[in-house]
């Protein structure tokens, strides 16, 4: 973390850096620059004075101004603002500060600059673990995120498979639908071949009744013609009976006028001399 780095780097006593406040700034952890060296926060410290060849007493007053309370940098830079008078303008007794006050002010300040590196430091050390934890939860959640990988996967494959079912059931479906209407065409060739049965079962009905009445009129008619055949054939009989019965009295009558002729005849011819 660029954080951690510049700390480390920062309490290297052969290596003095100067720290980059934007790398701060843009760390989740780190506090606004307006609250550092508050009672809520630190506020990091430029050490570019460190790294530049400059007058000690100008680097002892950067360093106590920056590690200085507000109050004291307050102060401190206005007692800067104020000595910044023109170079022709002798300084009065007020103007002069006493050694003991600057050195118990720089004193205050080194203090305060070691209770900021002190707050530093227990912050870093309070970030440490804090970082593990934001790795070990980056790591849960790329454990998380595999195994919803996972899961989308399983999930896919499941619904690849659901929509294949779906897709043989509907084929299913399909091929039923075609062998229902199928099965219901034959069932409707059947029911008309039956309906067509029943018609000609009703014709052969009316045919076999109007042969019955056919055969009852033959009938009756065969009884009247065995009947009138009978009358004729007693007619018949009796013209028969009759026929002969002339036949032989014209036989016997015959006979009989024959003898008389035969007897005229014989007496005729007995009568001549």
């Amino acid at each position: 973390m660029p954080l951690l780095h510049a700390v480390r780097r920062w309490f290297n006593r052969d290596r003095p850096l100067d720290i980059d406040s934007t790398h701060l700034i843009t760390e989740p952890v780190a506090p606004a620059p307006e609250r550092i060296a508050s009672g809520d926060g630190f506020r990091p410290i430029s050490l570019a004075s460190a790294t530049e060849p400059t007058d000690p007493a100008d680097a002892i007053e950067s360093v106590a101004t920056d590690a200085a309370p507000p109050a004291v940098r307050r102060r401190i830079t206005t007692s800067g603002e104020e000595g910044l008078e023109p170079a022709g303008t002798p300084p009065t007794s007020d103007d002069l500060e006493d050694p003991r006050s600057a050195m118990r002010r720089i004193e205050a300040a080194l203090t305060a600059g070691r209770d900021s590196q002190a707050a530093i430091a227990e912050a870093v050390g309070k970030v440490q673990p804090a970082a593990a934890a934001v790795e070990q939860m980056a790591e849960r959640q790329q454990r998380l995120l595999e195994v919803a990988e996972r899961q989308a996967a399983d999930a896919t494959r499941r619904d690849d498979r659901v929509i294949e079912t779906i897709e043989r059931m509907d084929e299913n479906l399909g091929r039923s639908n075609e062998v229902a209407g199928l099965v219901q065409r034959q069932l409707d060739a059947n029911h008309e071949i039956v309906r067509e049965t029943v018609v000609r079962l009703d014709q052969v009905a009316v045919a076999i009744d109007e042969g019955r009445r056919a055969s009852e009129a033959i009938g009756a008619a065969m009884s009247t013609m065995v009947e009138e055949m009978k009358r004729r054939d007693e007619a018949h009989e009796t013209r028969n009976g009759v026929l002969q019965g002339w036949i032989v009295a014209s036989v016997v009558a015959c006979i009989a006028a024959t003898g008389a002729a035969l007897a005229l005849a014989w007496a005729v011819m007995g009568m001549q001399p």
